[in-house]
């Protein structure tokens, strides 16, 4: 008839009570790997665009040395959204950061364009 009591124990690695432990539990991983992906192809792309806009002035040599520099770049931004999707820091953020790499590579920018244009080579 009397209903009792009960007191359940939760175990250390339970989720926290109260918003004052809730406040002090650390969140989960932070993305930063991802968001380094998008920041190189980032990079990559304005660093590109200067190398295009440089030679067009008349300035081959910068212009090249700028455009080998966007390669590099790009390739990084893909390695590192390659390295946010292996160890889950910022998956989506990762793949849009391989994304806008390879977006960003001159080299296969150039191939995307001619084949658009119809142009083999």
């Amino acid at each position: 008839m009397f209903i009792e009591e009960q007191v359940i124990e939760l175990p250390d690695d339970a989720p926290p009570t109260t918003p004052e432990q809730a406040e002090s539990t650390p969140r989960g991983p932070r993305p930063w790997v991802g968001a380094l992906a998008i920041a190189l192809g980032l990079a990559a792309a304005i660093v590109q665009v200067v190398a295009i806009t440089t030679a067009s002035g008349g300035e081959f040599e910068a212009g090249i040395v700028l455009g080998y520099l966007a390669i590099i770049i790009a390739f990084a931004a893909v390695i590192a959204g390659i390295a946010a999707i292996i160890v889950r820091r910022g998956r989506r953020i990762g793949v849009i950061g391989i994304l806008i790499g390879l977006l960003a590579n001159p080299l296969l920018l150039l191939i995307i364009l001619r084949f658009f244009a119809g142009t083999q080579g």
